[in-house]
């Protein structure tokens, strides 16, 4: 929590554009105190100063931790264990979350088009097809702290933003792989002109540094380097 703050205000801080999380509660700041952005900009490198001469005295706690506390420190009153424990169920909460998403399957076209096209990713992939137990297994990162600050940067994409990035990236990939071919299909022509199969077998690899050589190992070709040697 402390890192979070910390990185907002010192995002705040700086001169640089706001972008994603940022950008989203300055804006919500502007709005909620009526000023200005140099304004916050200018308080923020004031609290930023005074935490780092005071950073012992630091502290941040969720609204949850206060109201625990509270209930901790009357836990005799309200007839409670003393080292009673609260626990989240997450798998009940992300297996609600899922369940809803799964619902607008027919309804939303859009929606419903991606999810098949995950479910055909992942089975040329050869992994589940089932993408309701995929989706409960990457869901809970949406609960972890490290994954708070990347949620908040994509809170401002919609579900379209996401199909063009994804058929970008497909593209990307076809690209590369497309290139990656290329470069193979003429080393093995190489190889071939060379009188090589380009079976590990008939090659001896060595890196001379940076640079590789290949040099044939066949019987034939042994047995000429060894008698050109004598």
């Amino acid at each position: 929590m402390k890192e979070r703050v910390l990185h907002t205000l010192h995002s705040f801080a700086g001169n640089e554009l706001l972008q994603g999380g940022e950008k989203t509660m300055m804006d919500i700041l502007k709005k909620e105190l009526i000023k200005g952005e140099e304004y916050i900009r200018e308080k923020s490198r004031e609290i930023v100063t005074a935490v780092l001469h005071n950073y012992g005295d630091f502290n941040i706690t969720t609204i949850d931790k206060f109201m625990l506390k509270v209930v901790r420190a009357f836990a005799h009153d309200l007839k409670l264990p003393i080292n009673f424990e609260i626990e989240l169920d997450d798998k009940t909460l992300v297996s609600n979350a899922v369940d809803q998403l799964l619902m607008k399957v027919g309804e939303n076209e859009a929606l419903t088009n991606a999810l098949i096209k995950y479910s055909k990713h992942q089975t040329e992939e050869e992994a589940s097809w089932n993408i309701e137990t995929r989706l409960k297994e990457i869901a809970p990162q949406l609960l972890k702290e490290q994954g708070y600050r990347h949620i908040q940067k994509l809170k401002t994409f919609t579900l379209s933003h996401f199909i063009e990035q994804n058929k970008l990236l497909t593209e990307s990939i076809k690209i590369y792989e497309k290139k990656q071919t290329k470069i193979a299909k003429e080393a093995l022509a190489k190889i071939a002109s060379k009188g090589l199969t380009g079976d590990a077998k008939d090659m001896n690899v060595t890196h001379p540094g940076d640079g590789a050589k290949l040099s044939p190992e066949s019987k034939g070709h042994g047995a000429e380097k060894k008698g050109k040697a004598e």
